[in-house]
């Protein structure tokens, strides 16, 4: 037996001017001079930080943890090109250089914590 019932197909178009909704990132990312890290513990127990950090010459992924301080991923700006250089084990110095400027990330581990100094004037 056929259900002659009409279906509904949603609500009716709202009056006036819509928008669609912007979509959100899954990770959370900052302009912010210094970003809120999102954190995490790795099967060790071990407490992770996780930030994208912005220069005016691009975005960095840094992966924290007591031990060890990484570089995940460079995302230059047009125009600029990212170094990479691990310090040490938890030291590291990303630097996105591009026409008359070089911007810089360096990123550590010090006093159980995340640290970070971003340099967008080349100085």
């Amino acid at each position: 037996m056929k259900d002659s019932a009409p279906r509904s197909t949603g609500p009716p178009p709202a009056a006036g001017k819509t928008r669609s909704p912007t979509p959100r990132p899954t990770a959370e990312t900052s302009n912010a001079a210094t970003p809120t890290p999102q954190t995490w513990e790795d099967e060790n127990g071990q407490l992770n930080y996780l930030s994208t950090v912005s220069t005016t010459g691009g975005w960095a992924k840094i992966q924290w943890t007591s031990e060890r301080v990484i570089v995940i991923d460079t995302y230059p700006e047009t125009g600029y090109t990212p170094q990479v250089k691990q310090l040490s084990p938890t030291r590291v110095q990303i630097q996105f250089t591009g026409p008359g400027k070089t911007t810089a990330i360096a990123a550590w581990w010090d006093d159980d914590e995340p640290q970070l100094d971003i340099d967008n004037d080349g100085g």
